[in-house]
Protein backbone atom coordinates (compact mmCIF):
# COMPACT_ATOMS: atom_id res chain seq x y z
CA UNK A 1 0.00 0.00 0.00
CA UNK A 2 2.83 2.58 0.57
CA UNK A 3 4.28 2.43 -2.83
CA UNK A 4 0.78 3.65 -3.96
CA UNK A 5 0.56 6.20 -1.73
CA UNK A 6 4.40 7.27 -2.58
CA UNK A 7 3.23 7.35 -6.05
CA UNK A 8 0.46 9.81 -4.96
CA UNK A 9 2.59 12.12 -3.41
CA UNK A 10 5.21 12.52 -6.45
CA UNK A 11 1.63 13.33 -8.41
CA UNK A 12 1.02 15.72 -6.01
CA UNK A 13 4.60 17.36 -5.43
CA UNK A 14 4.76 17.51 -9.28
CA UNK A 15 1.28 19.41 -9.85
CA UNK A 16 2.67 21.67 -6.73
CA UNK A 17 5.99 22.52 -8.83
CA UNK A 18 3.57 23.50 -12.10
CA UNK A 19 3.11 19.94 -14.38
CA UNK A 20 -0.53 20.72 -13.77
CA UNK A 21 -0.29 24.01 -15.85
CA UNK A 22 -0.23 24.05 -19.69
CA UNK A 23 0.74 27.33 -20.63
CA UNK A 24 1.60 27.31 -24.36
CA UNK A 25 -0.55 26.00 -27.61
CA UNK A 26 2.25 24.27 -29.00
CA UNK A 27 3.00 20.34 -27.95
CA UNK A 28 6.15 20.65 -27.99
CA UNK A 29 7.02 23.69 -25.85
CA UNK A 30 4.39 21.88 -23.44
CA UNK A 31 6.34 18.52 -23.25
CA UNK A 32 9.84 20.10 -23.32
CA UNK A 33 8.32 22.02 -20.33
CA UNK A 34 6.91 18.90 -18.99
CA UNK A 35 10.25 16.83 -19.43
CA UNK A 36 12.00 19.97 -17.70
CA UNK A 37 9.86 19.95 -14.46
CA UNK A 38 10.24 16.64 -14.09
CA UNK A 39 14.09 16.24 -14.00
CA UNK A 40 13.88 19.28 -11.49
CA UNK A 41 11.57 16.83 -8.89
CA UNK A 42 14.20 14.50 -9.90
CA UNK A 43 16.94 16.76 -8.70
CA UNK A 44 14.74 17.80 -5.77
CA UNK A 45 14.31 15.02 -4.39
CA UNK A 46 18.36 13.72 -4.99
CA UNK A 47 18.86 16.66 -2.93
CA UNK A 48 16.50 15.98 -0.31
CA UNK A 49 17.60 12.52 0.21
CA UNK A 50 21.42 12.70 -0.23
CA UNK A 51 21.96 16.44 1.45
CA UNK A 52 19.18 16.72 4.29
CA UNK A 53 18.76 14.85 7.43
CA UNK A 54 16.10 17.10 9.28
CA UNK A 55 12.58 17.21 8.50
CA UNK A 56 12.73 19.19 5.09
CA UNK A 57 13.94 15.71 4.14
CA UNK A 58 10.20 15.00 3.07
CA UNK A 59 9.01 18.30 2.57
CA UNK A 60 6.42 19.51 -0.02
CA UNK A 61 8.29 21.76 -2.81
CA UNK A 62 6.54 25.30 -1.27
CA UNK A 63 8.22 24.33 2.13
CA UNK A 64 11.68 24.07 0.41
CA UNK A 65 10.64 27.42 -1.75
CA UNK A 66 10.00 29.03 1.57
CA UNK A 67 12.72 27.89 4.19
CA UNK A 68 15.84 26.77 2.07
CA UNK A 69 15.77 28.02 -1.23
CA UNK A 70 14.56 31.63 -0.28
CA UNK A 71 16.48 32.02 2.65
CA UNK A 72 17.67 35.92 2.81
CA UNK A 73 21.52 35.95 3.48
CA UNK A 74 24.32 38.10 3.05
CA UNK A 75 27.72 37.39 1.46
CA UNK A 76 30.56 39.85 3.29
CA UNK A 77 33.83 39.73 2.81
CA UNK A 78 36.03 39.96 6.30
CA UNK A 79 39.86 39.26 6.25
CA UNK A 80 39.91 38.50 2.91
CA UNK A 81 37.73 35.76 3.32
CA UNK A 82 33.96 35.29 1.84
CA UNK A 83 31.27 34.65 4.51
CA UNK A 84 27.74 34.18 4.07
CA UNK A 85 25.83 35.77 6.85
CA UNK A 86 22.26 33.89 7.94
CA UNK A 87 19.64 35.09 9.97
CA UNK A 88 19.75 32.87 12.92
CA UNK A 89 15.70 33.12 13.63
CA UNK A 90 15.27 31.94 10.22
CA UNK A 91 13.68 28.20 10.11
CA UNK A 92 15.86 26.99 7.49
CA UNK A 93 19.25 28.19 8.43
CA UNK A 94 19.83 24.93 10.75
CA UNK A 95 19.35 22.91 7.37
CA UNK A 96 21.58 25.09 5.59
CA UNK A 97 24.18 24.97 7.92
CA UNK A 98 23.65 21.44 8.41
CA UNK A 99 24.38 20.62 4.84
CA UNK A 100 27.50 22.76 4.55
CA UNK A 101 29.19 21.43 8.17
CA UNK A 102 27.86 17.80 8.29
CA UNK A 103 30.07 16.71 11.01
Amino acid sequence: MRKHADTEDAIARLNHSGMSRVPFADWHANSTRAALRALSSMLVGWFQNTCLTCPLRRAAPKRLRRQLWHLPAAVCRSARRVLLRLPQQHPGAKALLAIAHPH
